[in-house]
């Protein structure tokens, strides 16, 4: 991903499908908010919902700027870390600026 002119976009790539997608994200509501998890999506003992959880954060601190945002994924990565033995608390911040 990256930004051109006018704004970020990201592309996810499933290696199980060979398969890409493009997100570009429209206006500042909630509902055009993009994301992308980096998991197996076939792990059966996955017994939490990613999504549900990631909404709730957002909604918890807002996502009009970057350390809001980032304030919710290091929240449901801690979460992710205390379920899953494959996943750690050690995270790095990266914000792409205009």
């Amino acid at each position: 991903g990256g930004v051109d002119s006018k704004r970020i976009k990201f592309f996810t790539y499933n290696s199980l499908e060979k398969t890409t997608e493009k997100y570009i994200p429209e206006g500042d509501k909630l509902e055009n908010t993009h994301y992308a998890f980096l998991h197996n999506s076939n792990d059966e003992d996955n017994d939490f919902k990613l999504e549900e959880i990631l909404a709730y954060n957002i909604n918890k601190y807002g996502f009009n700027t970057p350390n809001k945002c980032l304030k919710a994924q290091k929240d449901l990565n801690d979460i992710v870390a205390s379920k899953s033995f494959g996943v750690n608390k050690v995270t790095f911040d990266v914000t792409i600026k205009k």
